[in-house]
């Protein structure tokens, strides 16, 4: 399972340009986590129910602190 990290929040400023930066990483590997949560300001949380689940998620709050 893989997961989109958004990095460089800030929605729109006045040009109405977006300068979120999507990225993805397995949800299983903590060493790809960890190197796409570098310099992000924020992290949604957002993963389909599947039977991992519960650990994709910790594997991700881990990854982000």
């Amino acid at each position: 399972m893989f997961c989109r990290i958004l990095k460089d929040l800030i929605l729109y400023h006045s040009e109405g340009l977006s300068n979120i930066t999507y990225v993805s990483a397995n949800l299983n590997s903590l060493n790809q986590l960890k190197e796409v949560c570098k310099g992000a300001d924020a992290l949604f949380l957002l993963t389909a129910t599947a039977p991992h689940q519960v650990e994709y998620e910790i594997n991700i709050i881990d990854a982000a602190r």
